[in-house]
């Protein structure tokens, strides 16, 4: 029953009231921030650091498993040229806010804290990569936009795998944020 409670209050009903227009779309970087801090709190006494991949990784996993993918999926991004927006987001405010809370805060709650959650009553690992990757896709709607949806459960996947497989949240977080930044610069989302 807590599984469901949580993946609907924090997952699913947030998503829902900005894609139906009831929170509006401008607020979204808000009702991230709320999500996340909501999951901290229930984190916070239910689960330890290391249960959440809070721990540093070593260097070797760190460039094994994130930098060193990040690096080519950026050069794919960038020579690929798949413009299809003519908005990029310009200011440095947007992309400071994107590395160092948006990004972070996805992957605190699509890996780090929904992995916890689902562990702690034994769900599978196969379903939990697969349930992470739908509803990080899933929070994706918002912006009503298949382009956008179809990628981020493709590489909602890779980060779930990653996750699972190196119990580091620091890790998908600086793909993230790498690929976020590339993706948006770009002009591929």
């Amino acid at each position: 029953m807590r599984p469901a409670l949580t993946i609907t209050g924090i997952f699913v009903a947030p998503v829902l009231l900005m894609a139906t227009g009831i929170i509006p779309f401008h607020w979204r970087f808000h009702v991230l921030v709320l999500m996340t801090l909501l999951a901290i709190g229930i984190a916070s006494s239910r689960h330890s650091i290391a249960s959440l991949g809070m721990t540093l990784p070593r260097l070797g996993s760190f460039l094994a498993w994130s930098v060193i993918p990040s690096a080519i999926l950026i050069g794919i991004i960038l020579l690929s040229d798949l413009r299809h927006r003519a908005f990029t987001p310009a200011h440095l405010a947007f992309y400071i806010f994107f590395v160092f809370v948006s990004a972070p805060a996805q992957e605190f709650l699509y890996r780090s804290f929904l992995f916890a959650e689902l562990r702690a009553v034994s769900i599978p690992p196969k379903a939990i990569i697969i349930l992470s990757a739908t509803l990080f896709a899933f929070m994706h709607i918002i912006y009503r936009d298949l382009v956008t949806v179809a990628p981020t459960l493709v590489v909602g996947l890779i980060w779930a795998v990653v996750f699972n497989s190196t119990r580091k949240v620091g890790i998908v977080a600086f793909s993230h944020a790498a690929l976020g930044v590339a993706a948006i610069l770009s002009g591929v989302i």
